[in-house]
């Protein structure tokens, strides 16, 4: 499940726990023991780092470390983290 949330032309994407930790940015298709259909699990997330790069989305990863607030750069066929400055 994942939530966005748009206002004044920004959003707020919540990948929710379809993107565990950062190393998915890198490495989507590898699976936590929780994901229980492997194909599913690497098809939404190539979805939603797509989105997130694309539109500039704002996003919050709440099982990333803090501030779990940051935006997907896209990096070759893969995405990076870029957290938020606090």
């Amino acid at each position: 499940m994942a939530l966005a949330i748009s206002s004044g032309g920004e959003q707020l994407l919540c990948v929710s726990d379809a993107v565990l930790h950062p190393i998915h940015l890198e490495r989507p298709e590898w699976c936590a023991v929780v994901d229980l259909d492997p194909r599913q699990v690497e098809t939404t997330r190539r979805k939603l780092l797509t989105r997130a790069a694309t539109e500039n989305a704002l996003v919050l990863a709440f099982h990333f470390p803090f501030p779990g607030l940051g935006h997907v750069v896209p990096r070759a066929e893969r995405w990076h983290w870029q957290p938020i400055e606090v």
